[in-house]
This record gives C-alpha cells, structure tokens and sequence, in this order.
C-alpha cells in the first residue's frame, strides 16, 4: 500500500478503478473508515470514474460480423472500453502510472466531456444524472481548460481543471460562484506539476442557481474576494 505519512492518497485512484490486490484493498478501506480526509478524496475520485462510465458511446456492430465473433467466443462480462483502458494501466508493470493515476483519469475526463460539449450531444450525461458547464481559458494562447461537473438537481458537484500553471507555494487557485454580482468561493485548491485537479465543489445553494463560475489566482488559503487574475470563467 502506498501511504504519504498517515495517507492513502495515491491508492485511491486505483481503488476507484477497482484495480488493487485484495490484501491492499482491504488495507485501504479499512483507512478510509477512520479518515474524514482521504474519504472525502475518494468521495471525488467515485463520482468522477462515475462519470466516466457513460463516456464512450455504445456502437451496435452488423448482425452478421456480431454472430461470427460471438460464435468463436465465450462472451466476456461487458466492460466499458474506457474504464478496461484504465485499469491495464493501473496494473502494468511497477504499477508504472499509479503516481499519475490522478493525471490520466482527469485527462481522459476532461477530454472527453469537452468533446461532448462540441458536439452537442449530452444526452448519456443526463440520463445518468449528470450535466456540466465548461470552463474557458481567460488568458491567450493558453491551454488551459476546466469543467464543473454537477448533478441534475444542481447540489453536489465537482471541478475538473486541465493544463493550469503550478503556482508557488504562496498561492492558490481559488473558485468562485456567482450569482447577481456576487461572489462565494467555491474552494481552493493547488494544482501537480501537470497541471490537473479534481475537487468537491462547496456551495450554499444549487450550483444551478448561480449565474457563472471563475477562478482566480489568490494568496495561499484563499481569499473573502477575488484580488488576484482570472484564470478560467463559464456562465450557464
């Protein structure tokens, strides 16, 4: 089991994607009864894999080449393409991108869920209870990218950010939601050397009452405003 001090933190997305041994899946579960913080991570790691279920769209192939290969075959237990692509690189050699595993599952996220938002085809999103609002970058030629992730009835939600520059220790990235003018934050957060985060966003209300989301950079902790340049911002 991988533990940072008192942590299972790089555990939790290869939990999520149901690739540890039995004995480290007990042992990490067992972490996860009495620690508040690492439960509240996997909370965020679940709903995004969750979300990731629903990402690939389900081909029908022609009868006649579907009869042909399922004759030779013992049909296989149905796997989603993209969550079997995960776990084989869960479980490679040296658990290669187990460190990264947090990176990967947000690339293929994101990247997803903006293709979706192109296409204009949300439908799978929404019967799965899920809708989403993609954030832009503020700043030219950057590669910047982020998604609020929320449920249809707007009360649980979480940000996805891509390709952010890592800031000094000093500072934060910081979300805020707004509504009429108004500004409440939504967290803050610090982002790996890649550039990608996944958090639980924290809110009074609905996130669907709110008009638009931004995030800004701000001092270490946050801030009771925003101070700081604006990163990324999405209105609905």
């Amino acid at each position: 089991m991988h533990v940072d001090s008192k942590h299972v933190t790089d555990d939790l997305p290869a939990l999520a994607l149901d690739c540890l041994e039995a004995a480290e899946r007990q042992q990490v579960l067992a972490h996860l009864e009495e620690c508040d913080q690492c439960r509240a991570e996997w909370t965020s790691y679940s709903a995004v894999v969750g979300v990731l279920s629903t990402a690939l769209p389900q081909v029908t192939p022609p009868a006649r080449l579907k009869r042909a290969v399922m004759d030779g075959i013992t049909p296989p237990r149905p796997v989603n393409p993209l969550i079997a692509a995960l776990r084989r690189a869960f479980s490679g050699q040296g658990g290669l991108l187990r460190a990264g595993g947090l990176a990967l599952v947000l690339i293929l996220a994101v990247s997803n869920l903006v293709l979706w938002q192109r296409v204009n085809d949300l439908g799978r999103m929404q019967h799965a209870g899920y809708d989403n609002l993609v954030l832009q970058s503020q700043e030219e030629g950057s590669a910047a990218s982020g998604m609020v992730i929320y449920t249809a009835d707007g009360r649980y939600g979480l940000l996805v950010v891509n390709k952010l520059e890592p800031l000094p220790a000093d500072q934060q990235y910081q979300l805020w939601l707004i509504k009429d003018g108004v500004r409440a934050s939504g967290g803050v957060f610090s982002v790996g050397k890649h550039g990608y985060h996944v958090m639980e966003i924290y809110a009074d209300g609905r996130l669907t009452d709110y008009d638009s989301f931004g995030i800004t950079i701000e001092p270490a902790g946050g801030s009771p405003g925003p101070t700081g340049k604006r990163v990324l911002a999405g209105s609905f």
